[in-house]
């Protein structure tokens, strides 16, 4: 299961970043199901299901409830275990429309419940057992972690400071400064010539019990990494061989290589280029916006093509089609 985006300006949200697609392996051929077709709407609730009961959600990528069988306009991170609801943020308020609230969608009926929080920009990073993990941004990020119940919409502190990534299973997976490996102020951010900050430094942190493990370390010249996704407790990275202030960042040239991790300092190479293949914006990637998508064949990746890996063959272009994994072979 593929969630096909159409590629453009990396800025925008494309409107059809939710559609259905059906990726055979290994041949790659496509196709799709009537049935999954979503229409996009302006009123700020993202996208609306043909398929009834009527599902609403703003992705930016969809993911395929196996349980259920349906297709959400969400992505894998906000879908919760069971697959009987999900969440996302509207974007109905605030001068720009970048500012909402927080919904939770049972799939089987389609009842969509508003939680009561203030309109803000949310991140949402994962629908647990616990609860929904989330934190402010993504403009300005805050530091820190929040968990919200579903049900009740009461929220609480899980802690203050770096700024997450991804959370999987208990796990955090969180940035930060060889210098300041414990920030507690928004990243800079939103309109301007704010400075991002130097995140060199990947921390693994258990929510549960606070325990921080430094994971990864990257030069503070050449400091550029960004989240692929977390596989059995490992993240896998697209790290940038090339320093902050290179010339290629103007042309997106960059060269790169994918990395898994699965222990602290120990990367595994698992794949290179200089192309965009995986280069697309922050938000449709599977680390934003999902995780944990492998099935008995290996693990997915997806942007303007759609990979896959296997242990000890690397990484395999399976079909050169825009989107990002749904599912894997079903």
């Amino acid at each position: 299961m593929v969630s096909w985006y159409q590629p453009g300006n990396p800025d925008q949200l494309p409107p059809i970043g939710v559609q259905a697609h059906y990726v055979s392996y290994p041949d790659g051929a496509i196709s799709i199901d009537p049935a999954d077709e979503f229409t996009f709407s302006e009123d700020g609730f993202g996208w609306r299901s043909s398929a009834k009961p009527v599902l609403r959600g703003t992705g930016p990528v969809g993911y395929y409830d196996a349980a259920l069988k349906r297709f959400l306009p969400v992505s894998r991170a906000q879908v919760s275990p069971d697959g009987r609801r999900y969440a996302y943020m509207d974007y109905t308020q605030g001068g720009l429309f970048a500012f909402g609230q927080i919904h939770v969608v049972d799939v089987d009926t389609g009842h969509d419940r508003t939680l009561g929080l203030p309109a803000a920009q949310y991140l949402i990073f994962d629908f647990s057992v616990d609860g929904i993990y989330f934190t402010y941004g993504p403009y300005g990020q805050s530091a820190g972690l929040l968990l919200l119940n579903p049900d009740s919409g009461a929220t609480r502190g899980v802690f203050q400071d770096g700024y997450v990534l991804a959370v999987d299973k208990g796990i955090a997976w969180v940035r930060a400064n060889e210098q300041d490996l414990h920030p507690t102020s928004p990243m800079p951010g939103g309109e301007g010539n704010a400075k991002t900050p130097v995140l060199n430094v990947l921390l693994r942190r258990d929510v549960k019990s606070g325990e921080v493990i430094e994971w990864l370390r990257r030069p503070s010249t050449a400091s550029n990494f960004e989240s692929l996704g977390v596989y059995g407790g490992a993240p896998a990275l697209l790290v940038y061989l090339a320093e902050d202030n290179d010339i290629r960042w103007k042309t997106r040239q960059v060269p790169y290589e994918v990395w898994l991790v699965s222990r602290p300092a120990t990367p595994e190479k698992v794949g290179a280029g200089v192309n965009s293949d995986l280069e697309t914006d922050p938000w449709y990637r599977t680390g934003r916006v999902a995780s944990s998508l492998s099935d008995a064949h290996g693990i997915w990746l997806g942007g303007s093509a759609i990979y896959l890996y296997r242990q000890g063959k690397g990484l395999t272009k399976v079909a050169t089609f825009p989107g990002f994994p749904a599912n894997g072979c079903m």
